[in-house]
């Protein structure tokens, strides 16, 4: 079966993202890799030369340059992570296959293909010995359809109107609204949970 990989990229990450490059193009068959979609959030000339000499790497301009200096949770931090699913609800609005989105610091330790299931809408990382946030971002595979796009659009909403304060910055929204968008359409998505050790 094919289907397409994404995840998001700037210089600031470019070790973990020659890690993932690298190890995706040793472990995981390529051959039902149609295209490796790459958001651009702020690679400089070298990095972009490198990350497109990889096969099948399509690199997608987000519109946006960051670099993480206010580091996890400061503000480049949060311009990455909302524009992380508006590119790929760009993506998935002029696609005919799954795509697969991976977080950009993950390694490829295994072939990914048969985790992919065309019986569900939705496939996401599980963790259920987190309460308070049972889903994560880290990889998320959605089908080309009308349900997968709803959700999608929905859970962008919930990303944009969220904000959670901790000692005075905004926390991680991305995930937790995750959790939030799988519960609320539960009876119109049909969504697999991925087991957290499986893929995280």
């Amino acid at each position: 079966m094919q289907y397409d990989i994404y995840f998001v990229l700037n210089s600031a990450y470019i070790k973990f993202g020659k890690i993932f490059l690298e190890s995706l193009h040793d472990k995981v068959n390529v051959k039902n890799v149609r295209n490796i979609y790459l958001s651009d959030t702020g690679l400089n000339d070298t990095d972009k030369k490198y990350v497109e000499s990889f096969d099948r790497v399509k690199v997608v301009d987000s519109g946006i340059v960051t670099n993480f200096k206010g580091g996890s949770w400061g503000e480049d931090w949060h311009k990455t992570v909302a524009s992380k699913t508006i590119i790929l609800r760009e993506l998935l609005n002029n696609n005919d296959l799954p795509i697969m989105m991976v977080d950009g610091d993950c390694m490829f330790i295994n072939d990914v293909s048969d985790l992919i299931d065309n019986n569900y809408d939705i496939q996401i990382c599980h963790r259920p010995h987190v309460h308070h946030c049972p889903y994560l971002a880290s990889f998320v595979v959605l089908q080309p359809n009308q349900k997968a796009k709803m959700f999608l659009d929905r859970w962008i909403e919930i990303i944009e109107s969220t904000k959670v304060m901790e000692n005075e910055l905004i926390k991680a929204k991305e995930s937790p609204a995750l959790g939030f968008t799988v519960s609320e359409l539960s009876n119109q998505v049909s969504t697999q949970n991925v087991e957290f050790d499986i893929v995280s």
